[in-house]
This record gives C-alpha cells, sequence and structure tokens, in this order.
C-alpha cells in the first residue's frame, strides 16, 4: 500500500470517527433536554431517573427512532405508538412525535404526572411495564 492510500485510509477512518461523535454529541443533547424537561415539570428525581432509563431503553434518546411493530409503529424520543397515541386516543401525533422531542417529552411527562407508575402512566410504555428499564442507565 503507498502512502496515498495509507492516508486515504486514515482520513476516511477519521470521518467515520467525527461522524460518530456528532451522533453521540445529538443523543447527549436530547438526554440534557429529557432531564431539563422533567425538572421543568417538577418530577422529582427518583422519577427522573425513571424516566430517563425508561427513554434510554425505548430509544436510546435517539428523536428520529422509528420501530416498526408489524401493525403499527412507534416513534420519536419517547416512542409513540400510532395507534394508540394518535388513532385512538389524540396524544400526540406521529410526525410530532418524530420530529418535536420536547413536546413528546412533555405528553410523556403530563401523563406520567397524571398517572404515575401504574398501566396508564409509565406502564404505558413496554421498557417500563416488562422491567427493561432497570438494564439501563439512562445516561449517554
Amino acid at each position: 500500500m503507498n502512502i496515498k492510500d495509507m492516508l486515504k485510509k486514515q482520513i476516511h477512518i477519521i470521518l467515520k470517527m467525527l461522524s460518530m461523535y456528532k451522533e453521540l454529541l445529538r443523543l447527549k443533547k436530547n438526554e440534557e433536554m429529557v432531564r431539563l424537561t422533567c425538572q421543568e415539570k417538577k418530577v422529582d428525581a427518583k422519577a427522573e431517573d425513571t424516566i430517563c432509563k425508561t427513554i434510554h431503553c425505548e430509544s436510546g434518546f435517539d428523536d428520529k427512532a422509528v420501530c416498526d411493530n408489524g401493525t403499527s409503529k412507534d416513534f420519536g424520543i419517547a416512542q409513540w405508538n400510532n395507534y394508540w397515541a394518535w388513532k385512538r386516543e389524540k396524544i400526540i401525533s406521529p410526525e410530532d412525535a418524530l420530529y418535536n422531542p420536547k413536546l413528546s417529552m412533555e405528553k410523556m411527562l403530563d401523563i406520567f404526572k397524571e398517572y404515575g407508575y401504574t398501566k396508564n402512566g409509565l406502564g404505558r410504555w413496554v421498557c417500563y411495564s416488562s422491567g427493561k428499564f432497570r438494564r439501563f442507565t439512562g445516561k449517554i
């Protein structure tokens, strides 16, 4: 391999690392937004931690996350289901869930403030109701 090819390979690796770092910063910014929204909504520290772990499990703090469940889809940072959250209950549209992560979190926290840790509260999210959220740190 000549020097020119080696430099091209190194530049490619550096660009890939920069892209990964940029993505990591985006996810970290989303985590900070989730925590700030919890604080704005006056959620206590234990609840904030549980909500962050649930979001970490559901989407990895990825506001662009889409999960195809076969008959329905989950959208955005809080993984709002297009059937339950939109068609049935009119809580949030798939577009808002996907393109407005702050609104998505505000809606999730409104539900939590009203229903808490119950089936109608955080229990709506599979990561919480299944207990999977406990395996996550809630931090990027």
